[in-house]
């Protein structure tokens, strides 16, 4: 099976002057309005022109992401209701996977048979793998080994630290140790800590004695 020009005209996406890019749910263009053109590798040609974003963009995105986290429909969900929508998406993938599998080939050129028989499906599964792990991963865990939180706002970064069950924490790095900051984890990620004074809580108990000396 081959991937026909006439192919590109039967799919409304390839429609689009340019196309544009998904922000807060909404298709839009850039704030520059901008676009560059991509180029279907098997004849040459122009495929579209698409919006080409710019740190302007960018933030546009970062915002509209982080509202949606926190304020949006998304937190207030349980574990299944969650483990659902991502498995609605994996079925609207596998509905549309002609569709995608075109625009997959157009694009990067690779033949229809890898497009349609490995990307699109696998891209399903992704979904369905992460749907079920909605339900596993929640606050009940039995692990809290370490985390990392990455922001520039300093409040949120206290805020998360707070929230996270591990026992080890990094802010906008990752992987830093030193000999007198304790490490270990939380539940049965670890029980006492290593390295700083907290290293011998699990050796030691306190003891108190009394003692006259007359």
């Amino acid at each position: 099976m081959t991937v026909q020009a006439n192919d590109r005209m039967q799919s409304a996406f390839l429609q689009q002057e340019p196309i544009k890019m998904l922000i807060g749910g909404q298709w839009v263009e850039a704030a520059s309005g901008k676009a560059f053109e991509t180029i279907d590798p098997s004849t040459g040609e122009v495929l579209a022109r698409v919006a080409e974003g710019d740190s302007e963009d960018i933030n546009r995105a970062v915002t509209a992401a982080r509202k949606a986290f926190e304020s949006g429909p998304w937190p207030k969900m349980t574990p299944s209701q969650r483990g659902r929508l991502l498995w609605k998406v994996a079925e609207l993938i596998e509905q549309h996977a002609d569709e995608l599998a075109q625009l997959e080939t157009l694009d990067n050129g690779k033949s229809i048979k890898y497009s349609k028989g490995g990307d699109v499906p696998l891209t399903a599964d992704h979904f369905r793998y992460f749907a079920g792990w909605a339900t596993k991963i929640e606050d009940d865990t039995i692990y809290g080994l370490a985390a990392g939180v990455w922001t520039s706002d300093i409040k949120k970064a206290h805020k998360m630290v707070s929230l996270l069950k591990a026992g080890v924490i990094w802010v906008n790095t990752y992987n830093q140790f030193d000999a007198a900051a304790p490490f270990g984890g939380y539940k049965q990620s670890g029980y006492g800590r290593e390295m700083g004074h907290a290293v011998l809580d699990a050796y030691t108990q306190v003891k108190t004695a009394w003692i006259n000396l007359r």
